[in-house]
């Protein structure tokens, strides 16, 4: 008997298993590529490409030609880790220069955004921002993101400085396509696009939450406006920061606003409650360890007094 792992599955393209030859990040530029020619041919419907790359994931793996361009870079790691960061550059490249050749550069609207911060034990760095993948602090969670479209959103060169969420796509896109949403449907995400034109925050106000479960507390980190609550397995007790003048998170203020502190540990603790608890884990040990440590003990997560 072969044992198969069924949480890596086989590359398809139309639903048919293929055996690619090409170095992955480079494929997916290919058929990315394909995808916006075709596009071009049929300029009476419009399109929508999800390009993911895998790149720069662990296990970290890259031409040696792309490489020998970082040698520079001492550490092996952080070499590759450069290498694959490369390849995406280099295809993100190809797809825009292929926009432009069928003439639809100009109509595209083009959002590039990464799902995690910088793994720091193979190759990442995040600095200024706090640790990495994983974590509630700013490294594991606050990533690169642009957006491009001429023809809608004039050139700026300032940035938008205000936090918003992948979640925020769906309803962002919904509605540049002319779409209607169910009245009845219940989204956690905003449309994105006259918040940007208008450099206003598209959730004043309103919370933003992450969670890391571990085998205890989990690490939680709760962010509003300017300020941010955030409580880690390492520390054991909420912290607040103003990420604004502390991206670093270096200079706990909790204690000088001790209400607003409150208010958003209590704002994320009623959001935890409404999640529905994991149905399956792919690994199984992962599940026995859930079911020993009695998890999730947001009772214990949420406790403003522990140690």
């Amino acid at each position: 008997m072969r044992y198969v792992n069924d949480y890596i599955k086989p590359l398809e393209h139309n639903g048919k298993e293929v055996r690619e030859t090409e170095y992955i990040t480079d494929a997916l530029s290919r058929e990315a590529v394909n995808f916006v020619e075709q596009a071009g041919k049929e300029k009476s419907q419009p399109f929508f490409l999800y390009l993911a790359y895998n790149a720069p994931h662990v296990p970290l793996e890259a031409k040696q030609e792309d490489i020998a361009k970082f040698a520079h870079i001492k550490n092996k790691k952080r070499r590759i880790y450069a290498a694959m960061v490369h390849a995406v550059d280099r295809g993100v490249q190809r797809v825009v220069d292929a926009l432009d050749a069928t003439g639809q550069l100009e109509n595209t609207l083009i959002v590039f955004m990464s799902d995690n911060g910088g793994k720091t034990q193979q190759g990442g760095v995040n600095l200024p921002l706090k640790e990495g993948k994983g974590s509630a602090h700013e490294g594991g969670h606050r990533v690169p993101m642009f957006v491009y479209w001429p023809k809608g959103i004039a050139a700026q060169k300032d940035h938008y400085p205000y936090p918003v969420s992948a979640l925020d796509l769906y309803p962002t896109f919904t509605q540049l396509a002319g779409a209607e949403i169910p009245t009845k449907k219940l989204l956690d995400g905003k449309d994105l696009l006259p918040a940007i034109l208008a450099k206003k925050p598209v959730r004043a106000g309103e919370s933003l939450y992450v969670m890391r479960h571990r085998t205890a507390a989990s690490d939680v980190s709760v962010r509003r406006d300017n300020f941010k609550a955030v409580r880690t397995k390492a520390t054991g007790k909420w912290q607040l920061y103003d990420i604004d003048k502390d991206i670093g998170e270096k200079n706990d203020i909790s204690s000088k606003h001790p209400q607003l502190l409150q208010d958003m540990v209590t704002d994320m603790a009623h959001w935890s409650w409404s999640n529905k608890e994991p149905q399956w884990f792919h690994i199984h040990e992962e599940g026995q360890k859930w079911r020993e440590a009695a998890m999730p003990r947001h009772g214990e997560t949420f406790d403003l007094n522990s140690k």
